[in-house]
């Protein structure tokens, strides 16, 4: 049993919205808008000779995060830097002896020239901005290459005088011509980790956000289908409202404008007519999200913006195909290979093939595949071409070597060093093998509905448990709150929960259980 709760509490009445907090076992600051869900710098300071720019095509939770860019033209070194006084933004104040937890998580798209680098700094503030002991200093970090990686700094004690904290995270280039670095920053948190006391039962308002909206609803019954919720402002054209959403657990969507009309799209998979030993050769099956792909795995995806994605806007079969997009955005070519291993019978023959489509635009790429035997022979790389805008077969028979009891199936496709092309290529339908029987997928229309909603977010930090509560009714004897749901535990991002807005006034509140 928990010993201390602090609360988050919010109320929205049909005349406005209203914050309030109570109950609150210790001051906390948080960091404003630390997943960039605004679709801007709200709350940060986006400086420096290249100021980062906001990407809203990939993101580790939500839908943006911060894309912070430095290229060197000549030999002038250049900066791109985000800050945050947490104070000033509107995140809460702090006490001294509190102790916070700090993270971000970071996507690297390059960084493989000498003389850039990157690096974070936490400091703390006193109420009139300077800068007082404690915090990090300067820490240099690498994201992952292709994936995104979590960065921590853990246990983080805040000075006497201390009311705010001050973020920086940056890259940088020296001063050579050509150096090129770029890092994507997602859901920056800062959690408390302990109290230090200073705050004795004290009241003090805690920075949480609510939004008025709308919630789309559906009837999901199928836990193998595919959910897209769409929005038309005349019922003819259609637009997509967020990514795909897997199985049937989710069956409502929160979105801050209202459409005279919903629908969402039941896409139901197919089976693969690829068969054989790969598995999921058609895509069909999504991974740990959407657009990952079961069985599939990225080696590499380096130099500029590159992307392997499992996608349904293009299948040759079935509803998906998987989709490898490279933007050069420096003078490095963009490379991406991914793979899967499948089993064989050491010297058997078998029939090798695959679909592959080079989109409208695609320029300057190559593409190649290769078979890695598990006895270290194998068929090199191996040049194909796709189809242009339109699905092109390639096939040959491959014998597997007599010592063989595997074989790992590589795409391997890079793109031109000239800054703006782009190349994307779909691939649906790998086979290693005889074959087999398959089925279409097929897509449904589903009626939504839509009414009044009430989105509630706050800053969350990994491990913690929290609980959402409503009320239609405050009482100074005793306010009789219900759960808004189960339980939610942090993962150290903005965290959030939906509710209706059937009622004239509602009150929420968020409770954090501490150690």
């Amino acid at each position: 049993m928990k010993s201390n709760k602090y609360v988050i509490a919010l109320a929205i009445a049909c005349c406005g919205i209203l914050t309030l907090s109570t109950n609150q076992a210790s001051a906390q600051t948080s960091v404003v808008n630390g997943g960039f869900e605004t679709g801007d710098f709200t709350g940060w300071a986006a400086v420096g000779s290249e100021p980062p720019i906001i990407n809203s095509t990939t993101a580790h939770s939500g839908s943006f995060s911060a894309d912070l860019v430095c290229t060197n033209a000549s030999t002038n070194a250049n900066n791109s830097e985000i800050d945050e006084n947490t104070y000033n933004s509107g995140g809460g104040t702090i006490n001294s002896g509190d102790v916070y937890n700090f993270s971000f998580w970071a996507y690297q798209v390059s960084n493989d020239h000498a003389g850039y680098v990157q690096n974070y700094v936490v400091s703390f503030l006193d109420g009139t901005g300077a800068l007082l002991g404690g915090g990090t200093g300067y820490v240099p970090f690498s994201g992952g290459a292709g994936t995104w990686t979590q960065i921590t700094a853990n246990n983080l004690t805040a000075p006497a005088g201390a009311v705010g904290v001050y973020i920086q995270i940056y890259g940088a280039t020296g001063a050579n011509a050509n150096e090129f670095g770029e890092v994507l920053i997602d859901d920056v948190s800062l959690t408390l980790a302990g109290s230090g006391g200073g705050g004795g039962g004290q009241t003090n308002q805690v920075n949480c956000a609510i939004k008025s909206g709308t919630q789309v609803s559906w009837n999901a019954t199928s836990p193998t289908a595919t959910y897209q919720p769409q929005s038309s402002a005349n019922s003819n054209t259609w637009s997509n409202l967020g990514g795909l959403i897997s199985g049937n657990t989710t069956t409502s969507l929160f979105v801050n404008a209202k459409a005279p009309f919903y629908q969402v799209l039941q896409i139901n998979p197919g089976t693969s007519s690829g068969g054989g030993a790969v598995t999921n050769g058609s895509f069909e099956t999504a991974g740990a999200s959407a657009t990952n792909a079961v069985g599939w795995s990225i080696d590499q995806a380096v130099n500029g913006t590159v992307l392997g994605i499992r996608t349904n806007d293009n299948p040759h079969s079935g509803a998906f195909d998987y989709q490898a997009y490279l933007l050069t955005t420096q003078n490095a070519g963009p490379l991406l290979e991914f793979h899967q291993t499948v089993q064989v019978t050491g010297g058997t023959t078998y029939p090798f093939s695959f679909y592959s489509d080079a989109k409208t635009g695609s320029q300057g790429y190559s593409c190649q595949y290769r078979i890695l035997w598990s006895d270290n022979t194998d068929t090199g790389f191996i040049n194909f071409t796709p189809g242009n805008n339109t699905y092109a077969l390639t096939t040959v028979n491959v014998t597997a070597p007599v010592a063989a009891t595997s074989g790992t199936v590589y795409f391997h496709i890079a793109s031109a060093a000239v800054i703006g092309w782009f190349a994307a290529i779909d691939f649906d339908d790998v086979s290693l093998g005889s074959g087999g029987s398959s089925s279409p997928g097929s897509t449904n229309i589903l009626s939504a509905t839509a009414g009044r909603g009430v989105q509630v977010s706050w800053a969350s930090g990994a491990g913690t448990n929290y609980q959402p509560q409503v009320t239609t009714t405050i009482a100074n004897g005793g306010t009789p709150w219900a759960n808004l749901g189960a339980v939610v535990s942090g993962n150290g991002t903005t965290n959030s929960v939906t509710d209706s807005a059937n009622s004239p006034v509602k009150f929420y509140q968020v409770l954090q259980e501490l150690p």
